[in-house]
């Protein structure tokens, strides 16, 4: 329960958008309209009552989400630059989306059979076993950067990457149900959206992080490159021990079968779709949003190198900001909800975000250019501007997300939130996988047609508003679990 001062503030703080306001289910509406609230719990599933800054899991699920998220996007921005302009048939060939393609197929393939692990067996061990395997992931990626320091833009490496970039998307997908599987039998319902604020907060801290490091590294190091994979070697050992701080909530589901259709989105899930319509747009939704992010990450590299000519140092600047955007949008996010399901903070997320993609976009006409180069397409925003913008598109991005998350987190009944989680993974990454396919047929036509990388951030702009007119979510509460009856 929030305390009415916080309450009052809240509302205060909505101001014009209380015209809004979607009334809240009624009490005797079923399961799959108020987020489960009745299910009930015994004391081996019940969460935790301590307060949740004191909370010692809370904190190690935090510091190995971070940890896990700084290397993933250490070697994944390094790859970006490298990727960015190949040597290939005597020109220089963006082939970031192939990279974006390979990391994808591994959500495609192994998403439902990892929802079905962290159902059946318990998500703690599923989060150690994946942080394991992040360990040896990185030690063949510190020897791939050794080896590019030593051979350049060799085939044999290039593909090497590629490999090792597929397996961290298979760790990802394995890791992605139990970590946010986990939360909801760890926590109580009423701190799920100021959690999952926190650990959004620290997740794009990590990419901050991640992207300044592999920016600066690429820039610097030279053929040393390899020392960054051994450090990050060190921080996927440190990221398994914090993983070991997490309390063993059982497993959730432990008599689940195996069927071939768990594999993809099992049959048990489809039905929860159907007598659940919300859940149905929400994981739609989703899918979409991240459809527009995954385009959007290649054309944010592709404007700073290719239109703006920065080096990669400044250029993962451009990353950077938009990261530290999310931290701000979803600390916001989670402070306005105050412990309910916020629609409204989807809806001015998804407007702010529309406006600063479509600035993104446009071009610099002559009108409004001092110095305009005859057949030359210059950016309106330039570097500075788009700093700016792409920071309100990571405020907006976090504004959007959090909500979303807490209600994929929420809505399931308890032995579903890993699957619904891996669904989630599922169709995100089947939107990321299409991503890249259209960045990079997309980024081939317009080369043919001189167009600048910046006029994809109009199709994301599309696609935004499209979102924006069709998923309005009601308002909910995130109530407790009523106690089994005795």
């Amino acid at each position: 329960m929030t305390s009415p001062s916080e309450s009052d503030a809240s509302d205060v703080a909505w101001g014009a958008f209380d015209a809004y306001r979607a009334p809240a289910p009624p009490a005797d509406q079923p399961i799959s309209a108020t987020l489960s609230a009745s299910e009930p719990q015994d004391s081996r599933t019940a969460p935790s009552e301590a307060p949740l800054l004191a909370d010692p899991s809370f904190w190690g699920m935090n510091a190995t989400q971070f940890l896990g998220a700084m290397n993933d996007n250490v070697y994944k921005f390094a790859l970006l630059f490298i990727f960015v302009s190949v040597p290939w048939g005597g020109e220089d060939v963006d082939l970031q989306g192939v990279a974006i393609f390979v990391f994808s197929v591994p959500f495609i393939l192994f998403s439902g059979f990892a929802g079905y692990v962290s159902d059946r067996l318990p998500k703690r061990g599923v989060v150690v076993a994946a942080k394991i395997a992040e360990i040896a992931i990185m030690t063949s990626g510190a020897f791939l950067f050794w080896r590019f320091g030593a051979y350049g833009y060799e085939t044999a490496t290039l593909a090497l990457m590629l490999i090792t970039l597929f397996c961290m998307g298979a760790q990802s997908a394995f890791f992605g149900p139990g970590k946010y599987g986990i939360l909801p039998e760890l926590l109580r319902k009423k701190d799920l959206p100021f959690a999952n604020s926190v650990i959004v907060t620290f997740t794009f801290l990590a990419i901050i992080l991640g992207a300044v490091i592999a920016g600066f590294f690429k820039q610097h190091l030279g053929p040393q490159l390899w020392i960054v994979g051994v450090v990050t070697i060190g921080v996927a050992v440190v990221g398994t021990f914090t993983s070991l701080i997490l309390r063993r909530p059982p497993a959730s589901d432990p008599e689940l079968k195996f069927r071939w259709d768990t594999l993809g989105i099992p049959c048990e899930m489809r039905q929860l779709c159907r007598r659940d319509p919300e859940l149905f747009k929400a994981l739609a939704a989703s899918t979409a949003f991240w459809f527009v992010a995954s385009l959007a990450q290649p054309t944010i590299v592709a404007l700073g190198q290719r239109q703006l000519y920065l080096e990669e140092g400044p250029n993962s600047l451009l990353q950077a900001m938009i990261s530290l955007g999310i931290v701000v949008g979803a600390l916001l996010a989670g402070w306005l909800s105050r412990g309910r399901f916020e629609p409204r903070l989807m809806r001015v997320g998804l407007a702010g975000l529309l406006l600063c993609v479509l600035l993104l976009a446009a071009p610099k006409t002559s009108l409004l250019a001092s110095d305009p180069v005859e057949g030359q397409v210059n950016h309106l925003l330039g570097f500075w501007g788009s700093l700016a913008a792409l920071g309100v598109v990571g405020a907006c991005t976090g504004m959007f997300a959090v909500p979303l998350t807490t209600l994929l987190q929420s809505r399931p009944p308890l032995g579903f939130r890993g699957r619904t989680i891996a669904t989630q993974n599922l169709l995100n990454w089947i939107g990321i996988t299409i991503a890249g396919a259209v960045y990079q047929g997309i980024s081939f036509l317009f080369d043919r047609l001189g167009f600048p990388p910046s006029y994809q951030f109009a199709i994301c702009g599309v696609i935004v508003l499209g979102i924006l007119l069709l998923y309005h979510p009601a308002r909910m509460e995130l109530r407790e679990a009523e106690p089994a009856a005795a």
